[in-house]
């Protein structure tokens, strides 16, 4: 709940959070609440000339996609883009979605565990 709390706290209302029950694997049921988190708003803030990734069938279809290009992470987006969100989806990078520096620094002064962000993308104004 803590993390929905500062999701709320950021994007109040712009997410779902669908409660759910969870058992262990003897079908007990685990003291909650959890809920099933589902990150609504896809935007495109990447900046592909400072990104390390691949532009898979532009040109060639409509949805084409970024694809992680090999050696280590790089991934700048747009600050303008982004605006006030706390987190979203990539319409071109499909399979995650992203946090803020904001929502990323809030859940580390909270001091939730879980969350790699090692893969840091830069937030820069352009």
């Amino acid at each position: 709940m803590r993390f929905k709390d500062c999701v709320e706290e950021l994007d109040p209302g712009r997410h779902g959070f669908f409660p759910l029950a969870v058992e262990d694997k003897k079908g007990v049921a685990r003291l909650g609440p959890y809920f099933l988190f589902n990150v609504v708003g896809c935007i495109d803030s990447i900046i592909e000339a400072q990104s390390n990734f691949n532009a898979l069938g532009r040109g060639q279809v409509d949805g084409w996609q970024y694809e992680r290009a090999a050696g280590p992470w790089k991934c700048t987006l747009d600050a303008s883009v982004i605006g006030g969100r706390a987190c979203w989806t990539e319409r071109r990078y499909g399979g995650r979605w992203f946090v803020s520096d904001r929502l990323a620094e809030l859940l580390r002064e909270r001091g939730l565990s879980g969350f790699d962000f090692k893969e840091a993308c830069e937030e820069v104004s352009i």
